[in-house]
């Protein structure tokens, strides 16, 4: 009953609005309304695009040509280069291609001189027909783009432009194209697998009075709506199992959701962007437009249109296009939609989630570029349309697109990898959709599970044992296990998972921080170790997982010993140098505006001692790196060594609190030559360079950067010798009081009572009547910094002691458990 109550509310609300909209026009609504009554209206939530029965999440890009406006009909086709195009799709694991047809109207249909059309075009129908059976031969499907806006380019002539004139604004002249071209294209490819959907337009807007750029003629939207409203037609009649869609421009146009005062605001925060942003952003409008508009100029245009009635309709609904054209068919299966960066994030599917539009059938992406978009990384853009329920991700451009082509077969491959059921076209008995284990890394004796999920009639087997086609296990392996799912079907496939058991006496880390200091300063050694293991540190014995701050007067090796049914040993390595000469960024803190992830050349590379490696940046010319020293240092010396992709313009600053930096060094004339600061005599914490112009290479890239200094007694930091303890000290414990947890903090020197290794220590807790409570540490220990945490959650409020023993020294505080 909610069901029915809901699909006549829809009808409802729908019929009004065609009831408005047929009243502005003066048409016959009666029509619709029994139109409506028989077809429905269902408000879906997140679908893929339906293909053999069951949904599909659009996984491709865009072709989009490979000769504008030129690949059917008359002159070459290059199908050499489409079969390339399909085959590396098809191995990243995409299922789908956007493929322009028409465009402009300049290579087919074929046109009288009237301006009516008069047939497909010599050579149309063949040259679609190769390209989708090459397609399909890599089990790869197309997106047929009819037309674009491009047809009423000026620049495109007064031949091309009239005609399509007339095609837009004469109903005449738009029949012979559906009865001429149209109709022979449809009946000839009917039921290729090939065809995903038919689209009507690419950006249509584009050439419109509404929304119009002033490189276009303009006609009517109507006009626009009434041209796709009766294409949608034609093509629904001749294949009934066809679909059709439509490539909107932006949201401006596909919506009812009032989104006007979100792009006012959006528009002051891009008016906001730096010059070198907004360079970036109008260069991205030059490369899908090939039209040079300054950034002003593009949000000029977006500002005017906001401000207008035109913006936020969604022009493409069944209702606004049966009143444009009185076609019943002429309605569209699903929507598409393009995003560019100008638009913000107001305008965004990266931001906002389907569902966001309050859209009545299911939304593609069908138009994006491969760049990191306002915080989301561009090989997360595929994922974060899937999540957030989208239908389709076809990014611009794969002909001739980089670096969007690399970055769409990493895209796809992954969609591919890991939610293969909705990226897959034909489900046949034997496909493995998923293998999965929560976790792939165990302690000894714990367990995890096993998930998979194979396509239906598959016969599966687990490691040789056969099990249902979707299932979970839970396993305990007691050593490192490999486990295969095989299945047998119309095909069959194998995933291997690999198991590790982590035995006991497994060291899983052993770490400094820093590696190099001077002397009396101190580093922080960190280990983890698998459960059950027995650890000593130089002899003496630690916890399974702890850190410790050591103090070495001269280069130090410290050896990490686990053992337990097997056995392990790491080392670290601290060496003591004098102040001046210890380079100070190495294996610090790094952030950087960007990396280049396809060259693997991470920031931590930039600091990480080795000439050989290099840190990478992307190509923008805008950017940033920032070393956080992690302590205040009177600065005497920078050395930056470049990698092959140098600044011409650059700065070098330096901040005491990350937020005001001091210049050091600043120039327009860059040459890629090592940079040496050594006349420097400056606190701060933070080193940060910013690059303002690339020189000869793609972005960035720099081999090392190094930063000498000593540390500053004024600001309260030690000096050479008081880092070091020299005495015994046992602190009061914080939070006092406390519930339930606290922290005990206690330092063992490195030469008073004549030791050198290690000494006994005990730390325990005891109530106000001298019974022990809890015994925190009770072994041998190096001299360093130590904090035990006490956990007091089963104790009653009140008074306890903590008295800690340490070869002939001891002492005892008390400390207040408040419940």
């Amino acid at each position: 009953m909610q069901n029915n109550s809901i699909y006549a509310e829809r009808k409802i609300v729908l019929l009004t609005h065609i009831h408005s909209i047929m009243k502005e026009q003066k048409l016959l609504y009666i029509f619709f309304f029994l139109f409506v009554i028989l077809k429905g209206n269902n408000l879906k939530a997140q679908s893929g695009i339906e293909y053999d029965g069951h949904d599909v999440f659009l996984n491709g890009g865009n072709i989009a040509w490979v000769r504008f406006s030129g690949d059917i009909g008359s002159g070459y086709t290059d199908l050499n280069r489409f079969r390339e195009m399909f085959q590396e799709v098809h191995a990243s694991g995409g299922n789908n291609m956007r493929f322009w047809m028409h465009t402009t109207g300049s290579n087919s249909p074929q046109f009288d001189n009237s301006g009516k059309v008069i047939g497909p075009g010599a050579g149309t129908i063949e040259d679609l027909k190769n390209i989708l059976d090459i397609a399909w031969e890599n089990e790869v499907t197309l997106m047929l783009c009819l037309w674009s806006f491009d047809m009423l380019r000026i620049s495109n002539g007064t031949i091309i432009t009239d005609r399509s004139k007339l095609l837009l604004n004469d109903v005449n002249y738009l029949d012979s194209y559906l009865q001429n071209a149209l109709t022979p294209m449809v009946e000839a490819v009917k039921g290729h697998p090939a065809i995903m959907t038919w689209e009507v337009f690419n950006e249509p807007e584009g050439m419109s009075n509404e929304f119009g750029w002033d490189f276009n003629y303009h006609v009517p939207m109507i006009n626009i709506q009434r041209f796709i409203n009766k294409v949608a037609g034609t093509i629904h009649r001749i294949d009934a199992n066809a679909k059709v869609t439509n490539g909107a421009w932006s949201f401006m146009a596909m919506t009812d959701v009032p989104t006007k005062g979100l792009y006012k605001q959006q528009l002051e925060e891009l008016n906001s962007l730096s010059i070198k942003q907004k360079a970036i952003a109008a260069d991205a409008f030059k490369q899908k437009y090939e039209v040079n508009l300054s950034f002003s100029d593009i949000l000029n245009h977006y500002s005017g249109i906001i401000n207008s009635t035109a913006a936020n309709i969604n022009y493409y609904s069944d209702a606004r296009l049966f009143a444009a054209g009185g076609d019943m068919d002429g309605y569209l299966d699903f929507y598409t939609v393009h995003y560019y960066d100008w638009a913000g994030t107001s305008l965004s599917p990266f931001h906002k989630p389907y569902t966001y539009w309050a859209l009545d059938k299911p939304l593609a992406v069908a138009e994006f570029f491969m760049y990191d978009t306002y915080g989301i990384k561009y090989s997360e853009l595929y994922q974060t349309l899937f999540n957030s329920g989208y239908a389709g991700a076809l990014a611009w451009q794969y002909y001739d697109g980089e670096p969007h082509k690399t970055r769409m077969n990493i895209a796809m491959s992954f969609m591919y990898d890991n939610y293969r059921k909705y990226v897959t076209l034909i489900f046949k008995p034997g496909q493995i959709f998923s293998f999965t284990a929560d976790s792939r890394h165990l302690e000894f004796g714990q367990s995890t599970m096993l998930k998979w999920e194979t396509s239906e009639g598959s016969t599966v087997f687990l490691n040789s044992q056969p099990v249902d086609p979707t299932g979970t296990i839970t396993i305990n392996p007691t050593t490192t296990t490999e486990y295969t799912l095989t299945t047998t079907g119309s095909v069959s496939e194998s995933k291997k998972i690999v198991i590790t058991v982590l035995e006991p006496g497994t060291i899983l880390s052993f770490e400094a921080q820093p590696t190099v200091i001077a002397k009396g300063e101190s580093s922080l050694l960190k280990w983890t170790t698998s459960k059950g293991s027995s650890v000593t540190l130089n002899g003496s014995p630690v916890n399974e997982n702890d850190s410790l701050t050591v103090f070495a007067e001269f280069t130090t090796l410290y050896k990490l010993l686990a053992t337990g049914s097997k056995k392990d040993s790491a080392f670290v390595n601290i060496t003591v140098l004098d102040p001046g000469i210890v380079n100070r960024a190495l294996n610090r803190p790094i952030t950087v505006s960007s990396t280049n992830e396809e060259s693997g050349d991470l920031a931590e590379y930039a600091v990480d001692g080795n000439p050989f490696t290099k840190w990478t940046s992307e190509s923008s010319p805008s950017q940033w790196l920032e070393i956080d020293l992690s302590a205040d240092y009177i600065l005497n010396k920078i050395i930056v060594y470049w990698g092959d992709a140098y600044a011409k313009s650059f700065r070098i600053g330096i901040s005491e609190n990350k937020t005001i930096y001091s210049v050091v060094y600043n120039t327009l004339l860059g040459n890629g030559e090592t940079v040496i600061l050594d006349n420097l005599n400056n606190k701060a914490r933070y080193v940060k360079l910013i690059f303002d112009k690339l020189g000869p290479g793609p972005g960035y890239s720099i081999n090392e950067i190094e930063v000498y200094g000593t540390k500053d007694a004024s600001t309260g930091l030690p000096d050479l010798i008081s880092d070091n303890p020299q005495k015994f000290s046992l602190s009061q414990n914080f939070p006092n009081p406390f519930n339930p947890i606290t922290t005990i903090e206690y330092m063992i020197p490195n030469t008073d009572f004549g030791i050198k290794n290690s000494v006994a220590v005990s730390l325990i807790v005891y109530d106000l009547l001298g019974r022990e409570v809890k015994t925190l540490v009770n072994n041998n220990q190096l001299p360093g910094i130590y904090n035990v945490e006490f956990d007091g959650s089963k104790l009653s409020s009140g008074i306890y002691l903590y008295r800690i023993t340490a070869g002939i020294f001891s002492m005892t505080k008390r400390m207040i458990l408040i419940k």
